[in-house]
């Protein structure tokens, strides 16, 4: 039996779904670090078929020896392209087209639709820990777990544009296995500062 946990998160939280290859703003086309957990680097060591997927697999998740992070223990590396943008400028009311390229970096396991070859070929538990918790974190505050969604997300900022009685909260309970992106423990810092934590956050929030 899975250990209970009690989460404090937003109430819109269990509304978020991905749009998938309806987004405009996917998260998968912006150079944003994608870091790979250990064990799913490991596993990706063990596929062998097919043979494209393994080698995009090869080719572009590698091991980050700069990290001491379990989580961030192996890295993707970003697919740069020569990206033509087309623009107007408009002067003294006169209307100027203006080309200029860029490179633009994005995942290379994203496919011409915006999904994802990961997800495609092994499912969601294929996926590394960034890729499946994103826009979610999990968060340890003093022993009490947290969740929120990141707004970069802009599926996220529709939930948040639409609510109609603000931001409200409330404690539900998960057996989802945690692994958190902050720690807030006054045992382990020093800075006073950590002692006021819940009443500087308590004004931020009212």
């Amino acid at each position: 039996m899975k250990d209970k946990y009690k989460f404090l998160q937003p109430t819109y939280y269990k509304d978020f779904r991905c749009s998938g290859s309806s987004c405009k703003i996917n998260c998968c086309s912006y150079n944003w670090k994608i870091s790979v957990d250990k064990q799913t680097y490991l596993y990706y060591k063990t596929i062998k078929e097919p043979d494209y997927f393994v080698s995009l697999l090869n080719k572009y998740v590698k091991r980050d020896r700069t990290s001491k992070n379990s989580l961030s223990y192996a890295k993707v590396v970003h697919k740069k392209e020569l990206t033509k943008l087309d623009y107007t400028l408009t002067a003294d009311e006169v209307d100027q087209t203006i080309s200029e390229y860029y490179n633009v970096s994005s995942c290379p396991f994203q496919d011409k639709d915006g999904l994802c070859e990961i997800h495609k070929n092994l499912g969601e538990k294929g996926l590394c820990y960034t890729c499946q918790s994103y826009p979610r974190n999990v968060n340890n505050i003093f022993n009490n777990y947290e969740r929120s969604l990141v707004i970069g997300c802009e599926e996220v900022s529709k939930l948040l544009y639409w609510l109609e009685d603000g931001i409200c909260f409330e404690l539900v309970e998960d057996d989802k296995s945690i692994k958190y992106n902050y720690v807030v423990d006054l045992s382990k810092n020093k800075n006073r500062i950590i002692n006021y934590f819940d009443d500087i956050r308590l004004v931020c929030l009212q």
